[in-house]
């Protein structure tokens, strides 16, 4: 597979940062499928993989928006 480019909402690169990428081919194994380039400019880039994969991708982040830094989530509070 050639690099193929994937488009981000405006707002992504925004609000989040550290991003974590996965990739999962759908019927069959891609052993050198990869991400090209990292998230910037609203896009990154996967690569690699047999010519006309079917690639399911998801990018997740750490929130980094005024609100989320004000109201960080606690992930274990303390029990009375």
């Amino acid at each position: 597979m050639d690099a193929l480019s994937i488009g981000l909402p405006d707002w992504f690169e925004a609000l989040n940062e550290n991003f974590r990428y996965q990739l999962t081919v759908i019927g069959g194994p891609a052993p050198n499928l990869h991400i090209a380039r990292e998230i910037g400019d609203g896009k990154f880039q996967i690569a690699g993989g047999p010519p006309g994969s079917k690639v399911s991708w998801q990018v997740t982040g750490l929130r980094k928006d005024v609100y989320a830094r004000a109201n960080p989530i606690r992930v274990e509070a303390e029990k009375p």
